[in-house]
């Protein structure tokens, strides 16, 4: 009785962001990113749908909130001139990737109640903004840190990881595929996994954000796409790199060495989705359940 009322109270807290959320510009420094914004709160939300009550918000908070994230983006995409139809900033700077930029909140808007309606103007914007993003994706498979990067063709802050590039973008060009069928948005996401094949190994630690457990989801998130056994051979030898000798002794500590993206339990995850690949997840971004 004593965790069903402490998990009521919590509820109830994690409600009061709604109102919070309903303020297009609530935070100087970026309102709609994933970490602290508006898409981390609807993926809060996806998240307690999946795991305790689709009932808990009514698809009209939801459809609210995914409103004015869409509200947001033409603002800002129209005071900047911006070629993306729906832009955002964050910290002033115009990121693309998982962490802080538009791949995230482009993700959870399509898991909205506007996905009902893919011929909708709200789907429309969103779809469009999508494959401008997918238009940056380079030779390699990346993705520039921001939009600048690319308009300046600067090639100095490219990424793998998944706070930004390919292995957080691959998420939104998944979630994309499985909503509007179309093979472009696969062919970006295998475009993705050869290059964290290649390039995926990181000395920045073991979590999911900048870590090597991070690219190895890539290879999960392929394998339960396309069934191919090859992707879960991926999966498994960088889970095995986790524990080579080269990687324990220059790796670097992780700065919260518990926490979810930068520490060992984002580890966690990935070695027990392992277990069962083919229900495998990167947390708070699986494409693959219905969510609203």
């Amino acid at each position: 009785m004593g965790q069903r009322q402490e998990m009521d109270e919590d509820l109830r807290n994690f409600a009061s962001g709604i109102t919070v959320c309903k303020r297009i510009d609530f935070n100087k420094n970026g309102s709609d990113e994933l970490l602290f914004g508006r898409a981390g709160y609807l993926s809060g939300i996806y998240w307690l749908h999946q795991n305790i009550d689709k009932r808990l918000f009514a698809h009209e908070t939801l459809t609210v909130i995914a409103g004015v994230m869409i509200e947001s983006g033409k603002r800002y995409s129209a005071a900047h001139r911006s070629p993306v139809p729906l832009m955002y900033h964050c910290w002033g700077d115009e990121y693309l990737g998982a962490a802080h930029g538009i791949s995230a909140i482009m993700h959870m808007l399509l898991e909205s109640p506007f996905q009902a309606n893919p011929n909708g103007n709200e789907m429309a914007a969103v779809r469009a903004t999508v494959n401008s993003l997918l238009s940056l994706q380079d030779a390699d498979g990346n993705f520039p840190v921001t939009l600048q990067d690319y308009l300046q063709r600067s090639r100095d802050e490219l990424l793998v990881h998944w706070c930004h590039g390919a292995p957080g973008i691959v998420y939104l060009m998944a979630k994309a595929y499985l909503l509007f069928k179309d093979p472009k948005y696969l062919q970006s996401c295998v475009r993705s996994c050869d290059l964290v094949w290649r390039k995926g190994l990181l000395r920045k630690g073991p979590g999911i954000c900048h870590g090597v457990a991070g690219s190895g989801y890539v290879f999960l998130l392929l394998y339960r796409l396309t069934s191919n056994p090859k992707y879960l051979y991926r999966a498994l030898k960088f889970m095995e790199f986790l524990t080579h000798e080269e990687f324990i002794r220059y790796a670097r500590n992780p700065d919260r060495p518990f926490s979810l993206y930068e520490g060992y339990a984002g580890t966690v995850c990935f070695l027990l989705d392992l277990l069962r690949p083919e229900q495998a997840a990167f947390p708070f971004m699986d494409v693959f359940d219905t969510k609203c």
